[in-house]
């Protein structure tokens, strides 16, 4: 081939690549930040979750979703302020999160269309076997912030296998805009998180104008707060360490799969160590209190 053959050659391949789309990411691009409202009889409240990056747990590539929940009780406790860490993985369009009591279990399913159906995390599978279940109804494009992105239309089903009322979207990168699933058909008195915020490093700042719940609370922080709970190794054997940089001293419990106190003490803050030889291999939560609000990290014991 003479090199003008060439140089039409590498035009036409030139040409060709730049006629293919670059597929978006579907979950956690670099800055995924997801904030909420929590609506129910007696609470309000907000969240935010922040992506951290991937990392390697239970076996999978995952990634590392730190969450903070404040909620205002109008009974009591008067406010509670919760962080906790959700790892999710995602394979062939299909988004996993590890629960302790399931396992990798279904999330989100972006490939989904119409007439699949599914078992969220943490949704009770009640009164019979369909109670509770996500079926796709619909699917379509959405454009937000001139980006176009897939949205399944979702209902979940009655204990007869009927599709309720009880509708909800799931968006490519969104998700349904919280860490905490829609409730189901079956528990219609529980709280309920409403998206009202999301972006990420690649995405224009989302916003409903709903406004953050947290607004309305004296002294509450809006973002995700920097005291972080490290736990190592994990996983590990017979010697648990645990950092957390508060100013104050902290109430400390480990809990088994079950939500079992096994150990409870209060520490000082700083670096602790807890020696975990005589415990049966297995997953533990381990939880920390203190004036800041409310920590938990899952660890596993080989």
């Amino acid at each position: 081939m003479d090199e003008t053959m060439k140089q039409i050659a590498l035009l036409l391949g030139l040409a060709g690549c730049a006629c293919v789309p670059a597929k978006a990411q579907l979950w956690c691009p670099p800055g995924a930040t997801w904030m909420a409202n929590l609506f129910g009889l007696a609470v309000d409240g907000c969240e935010n979750a922040v992506y951290l990056g991937d990392t390697i747990y239970q076996g999978r590539t995952a990634q590392h979703i730190a969450v903070e929940d404040i909620i205002m009780n109008y009974l009591d406790p008067p406010q509670d302020t919760v962080q906790w860490d959700l790892y999710t993985s995602i394979q062939d369009s299909i988004v996993f999160q590890w629960t302790a009591s399931e396992g990798w279990d279904t999330l989100y399913r972006f490939n989904a269309v119409p007439g699949d159906r599914w078992y969220p995390p943490g949704l009770p599978i009640a009164q019979s076997e369909l109670c509770n279940a996500v079926q796709v109804t619909d699917t379509t494009h959405v454009n937000i912030n001139g980006l176009s992105f897939r949205q399944l239309t979702c209902a979940f089903l009655d204990q007869f296998g009927n599709l309720t009322s009880n509708t909800f979207s799931i968006t490519d990168r969104i998700g349904t805009g919280s860490m905490h699933f829609p409730t189901g058909a079956c528990a219609t008195d529980e709280p309920v998180w409403l998206s009202h915020t999301y972006v990420d490093d690649a995405f224009p700042f989302y916003d409903n104008g709903a406004g953050s719940n947290c607004d309305h609370f004296s002294g509450i922080k809006e973002h995700v707060t920097a005291l972080t709970l490290i736990v190592y190794p994990n996983p590990g054997t017979d010697v648990l360490h645990m950092e957390y940089p508060s100013m104050d001293g902290m109430n400390l419990c480990l809990l088994d799969v079950t939500g079992r106190v096994i150990r409870e003490a209060s520490v000082p803050a700083g670096q602790v160590e807890l020696g975990t030889a005589e415990l049966p291999p297995g997953m533990y939560t381990v939880e920390v209190r203190t004036t800041e609000g409310r920590r938990m990290v899952q660890w596993v014991k080989r």
